[in-house]
């Protein structure tokens, strides 16, 4: 297979930079000779033991290695940091959350660009972190693809007060009512947060493998799959199927109907148009409103209903939700897998009509996330609607205004 931009590690034009070059890598153990011949592929992890969505990403990361030799090339890995929400709810901590999207799109980029690989893996389950490794993907039209680490399970599951809902307000026992937050696995919390929103939009802008998005973070099936992304690495670069043939405006038009169609996060306001901007692309708040009514939230996916990512895995996952927006999705952008979204949706099978109805009985009539503006937000308000309860749609009263980031948690 041939190298394309690894070779100029490997050019013995330059004698005596090209020894220094082979002698830090013989000192790594690995064969100089057979990484002149074969591509280069980075695996960008975000593997953390201190937090559930990302604990277990070093042993994906090993399947992916594996793939990635057994199609031909040669695996290096190297990390980024795994930013928690959580951990830094209502301290300091959530200064810094944000900020971290960006440096971790500015390591990927110039990491990649300074060691020159030939493509890359990325893995990750959590909120700033899979926009970020995107946006570095848009930057450097590369082929890479997407591993998401995929959802935990909460404990509420395996109690037997478990009423078939992991949503908090169903339950009245207070130990109940922590079960339904209480992490039982590794993975990502498994309602519709931004972890699993992005997890799940990975997969609809066509980065990530048909069906891989929700596989459970415990399943079997998530090691599996992780050997098959190191192998269709190394067949994308192979057919120089790269990113900016993936991520078009037609992807971002793609993830966004999904977005409102799985109730996802509000936080797809803030990296979805950042996505679109690495791409030359602009995507306006006032897009989100323009969505919003031609797709409803057809899932209810915790906060917005019951159910949680388990359910929507079982259910058939992010392709058969795309299965029920085929009308309004662009079915010719393509996937990491070298088909279209068409040829995908068409063997995608619902195996739940209660977690994924049909678009004529949809959970909530409009696309989960809605943009308000007034007096209060003039430049714009990011609301999830399909997780407001109905009697608070229209309130009047006074606005309290809080001066801190403290947190006034309602149980």
């Amino acid at each position: 297979m041939k190298k394309k931009i690894s070779h100029a590690v490997y050019d013995e034009k330059d004698l005596y930079p090209y020894l220094m070059r082979m002698n830090v890598l013989k000192g790594t153990g690995v064969d100089t000779d057979e990484c002149g011949q074969k591509p280069i592929i980075a695996v960008v992890n975000s593997h953390t033991e201190m937090n559930t969505g990302h604990m277990h990403l070093a042993s994906l990361s090993t399947r992916v290695k594996e793939g990635i030799h057994a199609g031909g090339g040669i695996p290096f890995e190297f990390n980024v940091p795994a930013p928690c929400d959580g951990l830094a709810e209502g301290n300091d901590g959530m200064k810094f959350i944000l900020a971290q999207r960006d440096l971790i799109a500015d390591m990927v980029e110039t990491h990649m660009r300074s060691q020159l690989f030939d493509g890359m893996v990325m893995i990750a389950s959590c909120d700033k972190i899979i926009p970020g490794m995107l946006m570095a993907a848009a930057r450097l039209r590369l082929p890479a693809i997407f591993l998401t680490g995929g959802p935990t399970i909460y404990e509420i599951r395996l109690r037997k007060t478990y009423k078939g809902t992991i949503l908090h307000s169903d339950y009245e026992d207070l130990n109940d009512k922590l079960n339904t937050v209480y992490c039982a696995s590794c993975g990502a919390c498994e309602i519709m947060g931004t972890a699993n929103t992005f997890q799940s939009l990975a997969e609809a802008l066509g980065m990530a493998l048909p069906g891989t998005a929700c596989i459970p973070a415990y399943h079997s099936e998530k090691l599996r799959v992780a050997r098959l992304t190191g192998k269709r690495i190394m067949k994308m670069v192979e057919e120089d199927l790269t990113a900016d043939k993936i991520l078009t405006k037609k992807a971002i038009e793609n993830a966004l109907s999904v977005d409102m169609a799985i109730g996802g996060s509000t936080n797809a306001a803030l990296h979805l148009p950042a996505l679109a901007h690495e791409l030359g692309i602009d995507l306006p708040l006032t897009a989100f409103n323009d969505f919003n009514k031609r797709i409803p939230t057809l899932c209810r996916l915790s906060p917005s209903g019951p159910h949680g990512i388990t359910d929507l895995y079982q259910a058939g996952g992010i392709p058969a939700v795309m299965k029920r927006l085929k009308e309004n999705l662009h079915l010719d952008a393509l996937s990491v897998s070298g088909r279209n979204i068409g040829d995908i949706i068409e063997k995608a099978h619902v195996s739940d009509e209660d977690v994924i109805p049909d678009k004529t009985r949809p959970y909530y009539p409009e696309g989960s996330t809605v943009v308000l503006s007034g007096n209060l937000a003039p430049d714009g308000a990011v609301i999830k609607q399909s997780a407001v309860a109905k009697d608070q749609h229209v309130f009047t009263g006074p606005a309290r205004v809080f001066e801190s980031i403290a947190l006034v948690v309602k149980i």
